[in-house]
């Protein structure tokens, strides 16, 4: 049986990355800059810093573009969406919940958003409380951000679990590196990133919902 449960939040736990992709359209013309496709692909799953440089790093050919406000800016869009309409849980989310509480199985929230953010996102769906451990990528504890497995490895130290135990479930590909990087059980759960063979080859298992990780745990066909 496994030891622990780590979960990324935004597009695994809730449905949330298509509020903040349908930000970047306004951000990027409040910033002077065109929108281009791949600002919402290669930011999914990173940190604020990391992805104000990766904004700076796609729009190199524009002069005295700021990633950091843009990020902020983001970040002010997609909170009051957010705060005002919340966001559904993903499919499978209370059923897997439900399968390791009745193990008594440690659960973690490893995210790259903000505390506040991540609290505010467990509130709406009435989790608060229901994870033993919470850590988010600005930490100051986290050195270095995704696809470095740094926030899952502390989050396993805080359940008190080994990563070769431990599940670590997540959407995006920055997200399943870190959780094979740091030799985890990493499960997939594609959702606006499509899986890839790069993804097949580093994922250790790729489920369609979080039921059926469920599933596969109940049916023995994860093994720790």
């Amino acid at each position: 049986m496994i030891q622990g449960a780590i979960f990324d939040m935004d597009g695994l736990m809730v449905d949330s990355e298509r509020v903040w992709c349908a930000q970047w359209p306004q951000v990027c013309e409040e910033a002077g800059v065109p929108y281009r496709p791949e600002v919402a692909d290669r930011t999914r799953g990173t940190t604020d810093e990391r992805g104000a440089e990766i904004l700076e790093e796609i729009y190199s050919d524009i002069k005295d573009v700021d990633g950091t406000q843009m990020i902020r800016r983001l970040h002010e869009l997609a909170g009051v969406v957010f705060r005002t309409q919340g966001v559904p849980a993903k499919p499978g989310l209370f059923e897997l919940m439900n399968y390791l509480g009745g193990w008594h199985i440690p659960c973690a929230v490893a995210s790259s958003s903000p505390l506040e953010l991540i609290h505010l996102h467990l509130g709406h769906l009435g989790l608060e409380g229901a994870y033993q451990a919470i850590v988010s990528g600005r930490d100051s504890g986290i050195a270095h951000s995704k696809p470095a497995p740094d926030i899952f490895l502390e989050a396993a130290r805080q359940l008190g679990v080994e990563p070769e135990r431990t599940l670590v479930l997540e959407d995006s590909y920055s997200g399943v590196k870190a959780g094979a990087a740091g030799h985890f059980i990493t499960i997939m759960v594609p959702d606006l990133s499509p899986v890839t063979d790069e993804m097949r080859g580093m994922a250790s298992y790729i489920c369609q919902d979080l039921a059926e990780v469920a599933d596969l745990l109940d049916q023995g066909f994860i093994d720790a």
